[in-house]
């Protein structure tokens, strides 16, 4: 296929992938679709990508992998969205997704959690609003700028898992304009940890809470803040600058279901 979009999608995908709920949709697209194949069917879903790779392993290393074969192809990217293949997306809420970020000017967002499980409850997409600025963007489903990817890249391998990267990114770029995007909500198909990847992790030794623990330390995120604030986001209860749907500033917390926002 050939690539012709301003924007990316580059996931590492399985044989259960949900990557094509994200090119069937009615509208045409305004991304490109790199797809990494870490199963073991030959030329597995190549037809249905813009860039294809295969090869074992695990998400950001084998994401890693790929951004250094795209090269200075990546240079036509604006922005560049990094799915788990267990999340399930139209096309027309895809586009949304790159416009919004685009137009605001996001380094680093992420579509909020419309269904299925999430880690942490501030994920959860929220009625009558835009965007929120969270401040932190999880590993499931990161949208990076082109500079901002420039800046995170060499963390992809420093954890196998995953677990630990969305919070050094809070160190690696200005995480005031890190945001999760509430107009455009993603369905998350698996239940948290049960994904063929976390089976692999265990053949391999790999604890993925330990791997949070050595790069929270790398990146000094240690003491009595940030542990306050991994609870504000595991329960919901952050309280954080937002845009509404109108496009107006405001201030929106918790309780959600008692208070939607007051004007910023």
């Amino acid at each position: 296929m050939h690539a012709s979009h301003r924007n990316l999608i580059i996931a590492a995908i399985g044989d259960d992938s949900q990557h094509l709920s994200w090119i069937t949709g009615s509208e045409a697209r305004s991304f490109d679709l790199a797809l990494v194949y870490y199963g073991d069917r030959p030329n597995a879903f190549r037809g249905e990508a813009d860039y294809y790779f295969a090869q074992p392993g695990f998400k950001f290393p084998l994401l890693a992998d790929a951004l250094e074969h795209l090269g200075d192809r990546l240079d036509q990217y604006d922005y560049i969205w990094a799915p788990d293949d267990d999340l399930a997306a139209s096309t027309e809420h895809l586009n949304r997704l790159f416009k919004i970020a685009s137009n605001f000017q996001l380094p680093i967002s992420q579509p909020a959690i419309a269904a299925g499980d999430v880690s942490y409850q501030v994920l959860r997409q929220q009625p009558q609003i835009l965007l929120r600025y969270t401040g932190f963007v999880e590993v499931m489903c990161p949208l990076f700028s082109r500079d901002a990817l420039r800046l995170v890249r060499p963390t992809f391998r420093e954890s196998l898992s995953g677990w630990g990267l969305d919070w050094a990114w809070t160190c690696l770029v200005d995480k005031r304009r890190m945001a999760v995007i509430d107009a455009v909500g993603v369905n998350h198909t698996r239940s948290l940890g049960a994904g063929e990847a976390y089976r692999r992790f265990a053949e391999r030794g790999i604890t993925p809470a330990d791997e949070c623990r050595k790069l929270m330390h790398k990146y000094g995120l240690r003491g009595p803040r940030t542990h306050v604030r991994r609870r504000q986001l595991k329960y919901g209860t952050l309280r954080c600058e937002a845009v509404d749907l109108a496009g107006r500033p405001i201030v929106v917390g918790p309780p959600w279901w008692k208070r939607f926002g007051r004007a910023a």
